[in-house]
């Protein structure tokens, strides 16, 4: 192998490497998880329909600019979605932590708000929306109790009851292990019935 392809193989897996460990400070254990692909200098989360079919997925590049939304290249976040003709599907993040037993199911907007609770043992989807709209009928057959968790900007994640965030912090991502903990411990016993 010529020496260029080899440097250039240690500087990929250098950045790979670098990438898990930023995933890891935000809480992210990728073994937990089925669709979660890393590369150079992006991450791929897979998402599904709610019935289990692979149809889009969300890119994050954390050394991106913010301010591009959704832009394939340069953006932070980018989502690409896959449906029937002129029909947006209903895709989420966190299926694999879906508990049929328990009694609560938390919805976030962001995958790594998800994750947070996904730590502590409970049901969690990221809507990567901040709207609840398309998923209503989903949750009333569910026919379990709804918590939504929100950033501190408030956003528009339904009539749901709201898991209380220290005032002091931005979201679930800036909370401590033992906040999380605090703030949940009345879900805890509803966990797993």
């Amino acid at each position: 192998m010529p020496m260029q392809s080899k440097i250039d193989m240690i500087v990929s897996e250098l950045a790979m490497t670098s990438l898990i460990c930023h995933l890891r400070t935000r809480h992210l254990q990728i073994e937990r998880y089925n669709g979660v692909l890393v590369f150079d200098d992006v991450v791929i989360f897979l998402l599904w329909n709610l019935s289990g079919q692979l149809c889009g997925y969300q890119q994050y590049r954390p050394d991106a600019n913010k301010e591009k939304r959704n832009d394939p290249r340069e953006g932070r976040y980018y989502m690409s979605l896959h449906g029937d003709k002129n029909e947006k599907p209903i895709a989420v993040w966190g299926l694999e932590t879906f508990h049929y037993r328990s009694d609560i199911l938390f919805i976030t907007e962001g995958i790594f708000d998800a994750c947070r609770l996904h730590n502590c043992g409970f049901s969690a989807i990221a809507l990567l929306s901040s709207s609840h709209k398309n998923f209503r009928n989903w949750f009333y057959s569910l026919n379990r109790k709804i918590i939504k968790v929100e950033d501190d900007h408030g956003s528009s994640l339904g009539p749901y009851e709201a898991l209380q965030i220290p005032s002091y912090r931005v979201d679930l991502g800036d909370c401590t292990d033992d906040e999380i903990l605090d703030i949940t411990k009345e879900y805890q016993q509803e966990k797993h019935k």
